[in-house]
């Protein structure tokens, strides 16, 4: 991971933190920003490019708390870090139910801070790589089915215009498909009107032999193709 690409958001009402905080990130390589309230912050926001952001809880006017529902829903790409001087489970908790990714104490030590950060970044990326891989997938099997879809056309537009008359029945020996050549041959409309004729009345003894073949082997499974030349 190269620090100098990625951009921290300090939110802190109290400028000596900020500047502490600046300091040692802007040390690791890290690229900083500040905000004191919660309108700065989204000021930044929209400005600046920022893949991380220390958020205090505790400041005059909207909380961190609220501020956090904000990003969250106009950012939802930014890793959120809570930092508070109150020590709440229950606060903790709600926060990362809303998204914050960590949740430091102060006062805090500056290393364990960095450490923090770069643990929020690498959590940050899996989930950026794993959305990617779900996009990409997404379209791959779109564009799979696209080309079955035209594939399928290809084939039943090739059957429909061709010169052998071609019908395809089911195990039963129901018609599920007949084309144009087959139907001009026969005489018939449709699919419907070749099942609705006796087989005595379709069939010679030796062609009845052979459709009486075609519907066992559509028992058993296998592929049936009836395809007669049209006249």
């Amino acid at each position: 991971m190269n620090k100098h690409d990625e951009a921290i958001l300090i939110v802190d009402d109290e400028k000596l933190v900020r500047r502490l905080l600046i300091s040692t990130l802007t040390s690791e390589g890290y690229i900083c920003y500040e905000a004191g309230n919660a309108e700065e912050t989204l000021a930044q926001l929209q400005n600046h490019k920022v893949s991380v952001i220390l958020l205090d809880i505790m400041m005059p006017g909207k909380s961190g708390i609220e501020l956090l529902n904000d990003v969250m829903a106009a950012y939802p790409d930014i890793a959120p870090i809570m930092i508070s001087a109150v020590s709440n489970s229950d606060i903790a908790i709600a926060c990362m139910k809303q998204g914050a990714y960590d949740y430091i104490l102060k006062p805090f030590n500056t290393k364990e801070v960095t450490l923090r950060i770069e643990y929020a970044l690498v959590k940050r990326k899996l989930i950026l790589d794993n959305s990617d891989y779900r996009q990409r997938l997404e379209q791959i099997v779109g564009e799979q089915a696209g080309e079955i879809r035209a594939s399928e056309e290809n084939f039943r537009n090739s059957l429909n215009n061709s010169p052998l008359g071609i019908r395809i029945v089911s195990a039963d020996g129901k018609t599920t498909y007949a084309n144009r050549a087959l139907l001009n041959t026969y005489g018939y409309s449709s699919i419907k009107e070749i099942d609705s004729v006796p087989y005595d009345q379709m069939y010679t003894p030796e062609s009845y032999a052979a459709h009486l073949e075609r519907i066992r082997k559509g028992q058993n499974g296998e592929p049936v193709l009836q395809i007669m030349k049209s006249t």
